[in-house]
């Protein structure tokens, strides 16, 4: 089977490319500018044309390309390529008679929490530009489904930590590892994650099946923010971290929010960064494991013990 991955070169397309290669699938990248790949096609715009030129020969698709969060983005932006990219890849991958498509999506689409334990008939609910623009990337591929003869399928990923990783985990670990890390609160508040290797076999699983429809891809068993805390500094070889209460927390946040827009520097919302640490955000993923037989769950000292001895061997922590 010959796979077109979109978003080759980010944290979850490089490793999902590994994942398939492991799987037995020929891979081909498709990369904005050429980065020296192996079978790599250059599209240098999501376009119809280019894409049905780069997807010739293509049994599925793996569409992991989006733009993501960016405070300074405009709805336009996130429609360029989340929307009318998406599109353009259902038109082009049907045309050439590609067998299936699998759309990496977001659990960004329910908004922003607190949520006891969400599953896909959970009622979707944001009005931010990514998550508006993810959710209708969704519909286009599900109306595009009956064009695929092997069907289509949407997997909404939680966040994603692991080796290569740009998001929470990593930031938490880079804050302990300069010994600015706190835990909010009491630290009780449960926070889906997913390991990115779980994340990639979940990705060839589905490409190399017919199952139809949408997935919740998350770890079984979400930690707490003290748990995730201790496994990070356990992982460092330091002393846990320290519980503060929320009120200050919530204040020196509102006090550095108003600093910055007295410099008129880029705002980056700490309040609410603060306030979100305390909403219990639990994520499903029972229909995708038993759907798929496959499961999500990876040991959290394990992982995170990797991802600090990588960020070492990089240089970034000591």
């Amino acid at each position: 089977m010959k796979v077109a991955v979109t978003g080759a070169t980010g944290f979850v397309g490089t490793v999902t490319l590994r994942a398939l290669a492991a799987a037995g699938a020929e891979v081909v990248p498709i990369v904005r500018r050429p980065v020296g790949l192996a079978h790599e096609r250059v599209v240098p715009r999501f376009e119809r044309e280019l894409l049905q030129s780069a997807l010739v020969g293509c049994d599925a698709v793996v569409h992991a390309a989006a733009v993501v969060h960016r405070r300074d983005a405009a709805l336009a932006d996130y429609e360029a390529l989340n929307v009318h990219g998406t599109r353009a890849l259902c038109e082009a991958a049907r045309a050439n008679g590609v067998r299936r498509l699998v759309l990496l999506g977001s659990v960004k689409v329910y908004g922003e929490g607190p949520f006891e334990r969400v599953t896909e008939e959970t009622p979707v609910a944001s009005n931010l530009g990514y998550a508006v623009t993810k959710l209708e990337a969704e519909h286009i591929v599900q109306a595009a489904d009956s064009g695929f003869t092997d069907g289509t399928c949407v997997l909404r990923l939680v966040p994603v930590y692991g080796i290569g990783d740009k998001g929470n985990v990593r930031a938490m670990i880079l804050n302990a590892a300069r010994g600015t890390l706190v835990v909010p609160g009491p630290g009780r508040t449960e926070k889906s994650l997913v390991h990115v290797s779980k994340v990639a076999e979940a990705i060839s699983r589905a490409v190399h099946s017919t199952h139809r429809g949408t997935y919740i891809v998350a770890d079984p068993k979400p930690p707490t923010m003290r748990q995730l805390a201790d496994s990070i500094t356990r992982a460092l070889g330091r002393a846990p971290v320290r519980s503060v209460p929320i009120a200050p927390l919530v204040l020196a946040a509102r006090l550095v929010d108003t600093g910055l827009k007295l410099l008129r520097r880029r705002p980056q919302d700490v309040t609410g960064l603060v306030q979100k640490s305390q909403f219990r955000t639990v994520f499903d993923p029972s229909k995708y494991e038993r759907t798929f037989e496959h499961s999500l769950h990876t040991d959290l000292d394990a992982s995170v013990r990797e991802e600090v001895e990588w960020l070492r061997s990089i240089g970034t922590i000591r």
